[in-house]
């Protein structure tokens, strides 16, 4: 049986958020608000791999790690018991510190990011599992193009879903029975169905308190974040289907979104419409409209990695 940590990763608003509350609300896991850090801080730029005194530091004055609402103090008691040798033995008591200040056996982290660096973090935590929950990428272009962060429009988002579903299915089935994937339409529609392949991924049993997330998801994400309007308030509601938000692009960018997605939903066998000639040209002159946006963040990750968020 399974009992190491359990990552969820995904594209962003592909229902992460949602699979890390059903986990966290099962007797045996606790998930954090996600972390960031720990492949922040693997960066060779940074070379704390062998200076677990540093990287702690680091970890707790990193801005993802406060939102966890964990004493820091009583990390660092932790890490002085233990004395951990290296960069993954200090993260490693970073999560069990919150697993055990919430009563739960076993931790888990569901950072969307992190599905672009699988190997690293299964390095690092061997005895980790990984769910990749994958959502139909027209709907997450059009989900992602609505907020302020992100891909400027939905073609650049299509493209960004693209590249890391790809790079994460890649990476995913390079680790064999450590790797699961799960679709979030079929989440939504029969969670039980859907949770009891989790569970038996992560070798526990389902238990019915997951689908009861709802009730305490206010108190399980930073503040804020499930207000009417924002984009977990859903959270707050039993498992159903969200508004289709691609169907409210023009005519013109559905087009060109649903070329960007076409070759992935493709693979994952999800009916598209037909092609059409002028769709590839279409999808090129958004991209390119989006492309100037997205330097700021990228030079601003450069520049300080050790408080990157991916």
């Amino acid at each position: 049986m399974a009992d190491g940590p359990v990552f969820v990763v995904g594209a962003g608003r592909s229902g992460t958020t949602l699979l890390r509350l059903m986990l966290d609300a099962h007797p045996s896991f606790a998930l954090p608000p996600e972390s960031h850090f720990v492949v922040a801080l693997a960066s060779p730029r940074l070379r704390l791999e062998n200076r677990p005194d540093v990287a702690l530091e680091r970890v707790l004055e990193h801005p993802r790690f406060v939102r966890w609402d964990l004493d820091a103090d009583r990390v660092r008691a932790a890490v002085a018991e233990r004395r951990p040798a290296a960069l993954p033995d200090l993260l490693r008591i970073v999560f069990e510190t919150y697993a055990d200040a919430h009563g739960k056996p076993r931790w888990g982290d569901k950072t969307p990011g992190y599905v672009a660096h699988l190997p690293l973090v299964a390095k690092y935590f061997p005895d980790a599992r990984f769910v990749h929950i994958i959502r139909d990428g027209r709907a997450v272009a059009a989900s992602v193009a609505s907020k302020p962060s992100g891909p400027p429009n939905a073609v650049s988002a299509a493209y960004w879903w693209r590249a890391l579903v790809r790079h994460g299915r890649r990476d995913g089935r390079a680790l064999g029975r450590r790797y699961l994937e799960v679709r979030y339409e079929e989440l939504v529609s029969d969670p039980t169905a859907v949770l009891t392949r989790v569970c038996q991924h992560l070798g526990t049993d389902y238990d019915p308190a997951m689908l009861e997330y709802w009730r305490t998801a206010a108190s399980r994400l930073p503040p804020g974040l499930t207000t009417s309007g924002q984009k977990h308030a859903r959270t707050l509601l039993p498992p159903a289907p969200g508004p289709d938000r691609f169907m409210a692009l023009g005519a013109t960018e559905r087009r060109a979104v649903e070329h960007a997605c076409r070759p992935l939903l493709e693979d994952l066998g999800v009916p598209t419409s037909e092609a059409m000639a002028l769709d590839g040209l279409r999808a090129w002159l958004w991209w390119c409209a989006g492309a100037p946006p997205r330097a700021p963040k990228v030079l601003k990750d450069l520049v300080r990695p050790a408080r990157r968020s991916i």
